[in-house]
This record gives structure tokens, sequence and C-alpha cells, in this order.
């Protein structure tokens, strides 16, 4: 190592230049511990990207199941997304999975409907975590319904507000209407 005063050459154990008496600061390697942190903080937040997204992605899933579910009155599917007990089902509170599928089951015959069209905006796609395990979502769905009556509103914008657990089933379920038209 060289003196910083005078450029004499030092051993790399000395306090003080030989020569000219310059008190010698050690260089400490912190570089490496650097990299090291880097390197830490950049996995942690990659880990917790691929975490989100992760959710995300089991979010869509349900979505695209839930709707596919509803389109084809699969009862079973229903049951599956949802769990055994539901917090809210629109405007119902604590109700069975059983009940939230029997309401599915009479909903055609109550309304006059023979078919069912949902369509996702998925750029209205909102995921929040909650500290309980589960996600909050919301997202925007055009929804239409095939009824007997022409007379009645046939096609929905809808605003859905779904809360999954921590296994991703539906615990609670509600929609606001944006729009609707025949």
């Amino acid at each position: 190592m060289k003196c910083p005063n005078c450029k004499s050459e030092i051993d790399n154990d000395s306090l003080y230049c030989e020569d000219c008496g310059t008190k010698v600061h050690k260089k400490t390697k912190t570089w490496p511990w650097v990299v090291i942190v880097v390197i830490v903080m950049a996995g942690g937040w990659g880990y917790y990207l691929l975490k989100q997204d992760n959710a995300e992605e089991k979010v869509v899933e349900r979505i695209e199941h839930l709707c596919a579910a509803v389109e084809n009155d699969d009862f079973e599917a229903i049951s599956q997304l949802y769990a055994s007990m539901v917090r809210r089902y629109y405007d119902i509170r604590d109700i069975s999975n059983n009940e939230v599928v029997e309401k599915y089951k009479n909903y055609n015959k109550l309304s006059g409907v023979y078919g069912k069209h949902c369509s996702v905006r998925w750029n209205t796609l909102q995921v929040q975590k909650l500290s309980e395990g589960g996600v909050s979502v919301v997202y925007v769905e055009d929804y239409s319904i095939d009824r007997y009556d022409k007379t009645k509103f046939s096609k929905f914008v809808l605003e859905k507000h779904i809360e999954l657990d921590k296994d991703y089933r539906i615990v609670s379920v509600y929609d606001v209407q944006l729009g609707k038209s025949k």
C-alpha cells in the first residue's frame, strides 16, 4: 500500500507512514458487503413481487372459473368456489355454501333467464392482500342475460367486489351496478 501523503511504500499492517509520519487510514473492503446487501434486498423484493403476481394469478383463475360456472350453470363448480360459510352474498349475511348454490339454481327460474354471459374488464382488476391471509378483489364486469321478457334490462355493467379467504374461496361477494340497458 502507498502513503497518501508522500507515496512511499508502506506495509499493509502499518498505522503510520515510516517516511513522513502521516497516519494511514486502513481501507476496509465494504464493497462486498454492499453487494451482498443489494443482492439480498433485490432477492427479497423479487420474492415479494413473485408472491404478489402469484396471488393475482390465482385471483384471475378464480374469476375465470366463476364466470364459466355461472354461464354454464355448473353448480358443482360454484360450490367448490365458495367457502363453507359466506359472510356476505349480495344482500344476505352469513349464508352457507349450500344456500349459495340454491340461490344460483333458482336464479334462472325466478328471473326468467335462459342464458348468461360474463366479460371481465381485466384492466380494472384490483387485488389487495388482507392481513388475515385472504385477498380483496374489485373489477368491472360486463354481464348480459338472455331473458324471456324482452322488455326487461338484459345488459349490465357491474363493479364486482369479492373477498377470498387464504384458500382463495369466496367468503364475500356483491356488486355495484354502474349501468344497464335492454
